[in-house]
């Protein structure tokens, strides 16, 4: 009975845990969702030949690749990275305003073909518009709406940022088409940025690079750390100790289960001998009575 006392409580108990880990998952899955989103992207890939002091000393890449290599990568079975964003990256001077500026050429985000599409992180830039880092339009006077000449053409200011204090505030960003044409770089991009997605394996940037390898040989991958990408690595192994922790506790229910079938049988054995002994005890006295009873018809 205290076995069985036992085994019930920790069923209640294992249903219990399994009920509040649903729940968990649930928030641990919008949370990991939320936490990606706003880690933006966070996996660039450059292309063949670039140095890499170069990119961390300059912010970009001076090399290009085709652009269609966004295409290659979205419709291949890659599983370690979704979206994918390529873009044009250039430092030069912005010669109406006699202003150096980081100019970054974008289009709209490249889903991967085999993933059920998802809410775009970053809005693409349409043809004919702009959008302005903090201090450019700010030190300019220039507002949304306002019309303003770059390299030639004229271009409506869709947005103006707020400060970020990073080299965003001196980035003009166009629509990917138009920056090539002004760069005479048509159908390049030196960068594909992507997001991560929430690998749980232990070299997961040696995987993601496996896995690019493997389509666009050659090409340099890199991975920026933040907090929110720790963040969503704690939640990883979180889950993994809430995981263990059922598990842990379906295996003392298996246990407890076990022992109260073996003990069942052995009491079913121990009945069974005890049994035994009485109806032989039984047939004995029987056999002693009837005996005793004849014995004394014959005297």
């Amino acid at each position: 009975m205290r076995t069985g006392q036992m085994l019930k409580d920790m069923n209640e108990e294992t249903a219990r845990m399994e009920e509040q880990f649903v729940r968990e998952m649930k928030a641990y899955e919008d949370g990991v969702r939320k936490t990606m989103k706003g880690l933006g992207f966070n996996i660039f890939i450059f292309p063949e030949g670039q140095e890499l002091d170069e990119v961390y000393a300059e912010g970009f890449a001076s090399k290009t690749m085709p652009e269609s290599y966004a295409n290659t990568l979205a419709e291949s079975k890659i599983v370690t990275v979704n979206p994918l964003l390529p873009s044009l990256t250039r430092k030069l001077k912005w010669p109406e305003r006699e202003r150096t500026v980081i100019l970054i050429g974008i289009r709209g985000e490249v889903p991967i073909a085999h993933r059920d599409p998802k809410k775009p992180l970053i809005d693409p830039v349409q043809r004919g518009r702009i959008v302005l880092g903090h201090e450019l339009h700010r030190s300019l006077g220039l507002h949304e709406g306002n019309a303003t000449v770059f390299m030639g053409r004229e271009f409506i200011i869709e947005k103006c940022h707020s400060e970020r204090g990073t080299k965003d505030d001196v980035t003009i960003w166009m629509h990917l088409e138009e920056c090539q044409e002004l760069l005479d770089e048509k159908g390049r991009i030196n960068a594909i940025k992507a997001l991560e997605c929430n690998c749980a394996t232990i070299d997961r940037l040696g995987e993601i690079r496996r896995e690019i390898a493997a389509i666009l040989p050659g090409t340099k991958v890199i991975e920026t750390e933040s907090k929110a990408l720790a963040r969503a690595e704690a939640r990883n192994k979180a889950k993994k100790l809430s995981q263990s922790a059922i598990a842990s506790k379906k295996s003392e229910a298996s246990k407890l289960r076990a022992d109260r079938e073996r003990l069942r049988l052995e009491d079913e054995q121990k009945y069974t001998a005890l049994l035994t002994v009485v109806i032989l005890v039984s047939m004995a006295w029987i056999a002693f009575l009837a005996f005793s009873n004849s014995r004394d018809r014959q005297s």
